[in-house]
């Protein structure tokens, strides 16, 4: 597939590496139903300790494909990575930004729903195949795993309880098992002493200066940039 082809192109260029590991299954393979590992591919650069620097490396998560028929994402953030690897060592722009920073990505946070989209493009499916024990028609049931992360879970404003929802929660804050892959995958790579010890109630205190990391979550529809917070009308800390 593309991230093996990428792995292996980057075999060839000198300070380049490609990577990509298994995070978790998805709610289907986790049933034992068929279904996908979660996969997070790495990019970066290792030019600076070549020429014997040292740099403190900057991290960019990108995560896409979370709502199955939000089809652009996925194939945006992957052009633009396989557009990254071959230009590195090519073009000093690219180069100095991989040399300087770790970027991952989960192309497909939803792999069981975007299957099921790609099979029936009428489907309109926009949630995952857990069907949390609802009576919905085939198409509506399933969890929003975008509502689905623990930080603030549970508000009705902008989620819902009911299991036929295009916007249900689930049963319980990260209870579903593609969420928990991306939550354990990030507490490992973003740095545990910035975290907060009380995150919901700390939503006014900034982070400070040497906090590093950002996290993107990629949409296809709304022509919007949200930035924290989004579940209230308040900026944070920072």
């Amino acid at each position: 597939d593309w991230m093996n082809d990428m792995v292996d192109r980057s075999r060839s260029i000198p300070n380049l590496i490609v990577t990509k590991t298994d995070i978790g299954d998805s709610f289907l393979k986790e049933q034992g139903d068929g279904g996908y590992d979660m996969v997070a591919m790495k990019v970066t650069g290792e030019g600076v300790a070549a020429a014997g620097r040292t740099t403190e490396k900057g991290i960019l998560f990108l995560m896409t494909g979370i709502h199955a028929r939000e089809l652009a994402p996925p194939e945006l953030v992957s052009r633009w990575i396989e557009d990254m690897i071959d230009g590195y060592g090519i073009d000093a722009e690219k180069t100095a930004v991989l040399d300087h920073t770790e970027i991952y990505a989960v192309l497909q946070s939803n792999p069981d729903g975007r299957k099921v989209l790609e099979g029936d493009l009428n489907t309109f499916r926009r949630k995952s195949l857990n069907p949390s024990g609802g009576s919905c028609s085939s198409s509506a049931l399933g969890v929003d795993l975008n509502r689905n992360f623990p930080f603030r879970w549970g508000l009705n404003s902008g989620s819902s309880s009911n299991k036929c929802s295009g916007t249900y929660r689930g049963q319980s804050a990260g209870s579903e098992p593609e969420v928990q892959a991306i939550i354990n995958f990030c507490e490992a790579i973003f740095p545990n002493e910035q975290r907060k010890p009380n995150p919901e109630q700390q939503t006014q205190e900034a982070y400070g200066e040497d906090a590093k990391g950002i996290f993107f979550d990629i949409h296809s529809y709304g022509e919007i940039i949200i930035y924290p917070w989004g579940h209230e009308e308040k900026e944070t800390g920072d």
